[in-house]
């Protein structure tokens, strides 16, 4: 499967359903930096196998609008926005979050990736 391809597929998953989405897409030595409303976190494949479990014990269902999706060589990036619906209230999706990704792809697999997200609940800001 090529580099957009695989990108693709893992943002199509059924991450709440999916509880081996990490090992199906990521390498072992998977190397993330994601730019958060928190700070900057850096990942490896343990704390994003992690990341998703909490993920499937929190959600009721998460999906993903893909906005673009480009793809240079070995590197595909993304636009997408993620959607929610809670376990608390299952009837009401609600966005939750926008993200800009480049995913790095070898050999099949995801080898490492750059995020900046931002809260969908964020305000607009006007410049001066």
């Amino acid at each position: 499967m090529g580099p957009k391809k695989l990108v693709k597929a893992f943002y199509n998953a059924h991450v709440v359903e999916e509880a081996n989405i990490v090992s199906r897409f990521f390498h072992p030595d998977l190397m993330l930096t994601w730019f958060s409303s928190h700070g900057k976190v850096v990942m490896g494949f343990d704390q994003l196998d992690a990341f998703f479990k909490e993920i499937n014990k929190t959600y009721y269902d998460l999906r993903v609008s893909l906005h673009h999706i480009v793809k240079e060589g070995n590197t595909v990036a993304v636009r997408c926005t993620y959607y929610a619906r809670t376990i608390e209230n299952p009837e009401e999706e609600m966005a939750i979050s926008h993200f800009n990704a480049f995913w790095e792809v070898a050999d099949g697999i995801i080898v490492k990736g750059h995020m900046m997200s931002q809260p969908a609940s964020a305000p607009d800001w006007q410049p001066v």
